[in-house]
């Protein structure tokens, strides 16, 4: 059995950004963040752990990332997109109902972190077009009325 590589921030951290307390133990703080380190090591292909899977060298930014994922469950836990009383609604984003997920901005700040040196969501895409039809340039052979054009040159003989 595998075990769980350690949060790449720490329950003091999710306390801080959320305002609340939140015992060191908690077993919910620690399942989101480890939930939230998960989804950031997938995007960047990084672990930032050494051999023994102990952590080194978290960059700041990274664990701001995780807090900011975790943060968003943390407070959400059911994943509602909206909640009405009375007259007051509080609306969330649609992607709140997917749970665990990173924000564009999060993704853009965790390409400089890449495994890969690229954003993970960089491609390519192959475009073609058909043929264009006959590339000939056709010129009259006698003012009009006249006979068939006369082919001229081909497009494809141009330099």
């Amino acid at each position: 059995m595998t075990m769980a590589l350690p949060s790449l921030a720490q329950v003091s951290d999710l306390a801080s950004w959320v305002g609340q307390e939140i015992p060191d133990a908690d077993p919910r703080a620690r399942a989101v963040l480890s939930a939230a380190s998960a989804l950031v090591r997938a995007h960047t292909g990084q672990t930032w752990v050494d051999e023994a899977e102990a952590l080194t060298d978290v960059p700041d930014v990274v664990s701001v990332v995780v807090v900011q994922v975790a943060s968003r469950v943390w407070l959400n836990p059911a994943g509602l997109t909206s909640v009405t009383v009375d007259d007051a609604t509080r609306r969330w984003g649609e992607a709140g109902a997917t749970g665990l997920y990173l924000t564009e901005s999060e993704k853009n700040t965790l390409a400089d972190y890449s495994a890969s040196g690229q954003p993970s969501d960089l491609g390519t895409v192959s475009v073609t077009r058909g043929t264009l039809g006959d590339s000939t340039i056709y010129v009259p052979t006698a003012p009009a009325p006249s006979g068939p054009p006369f082919p001229w040159y081909s497009a494809d003989d141009l330099p």
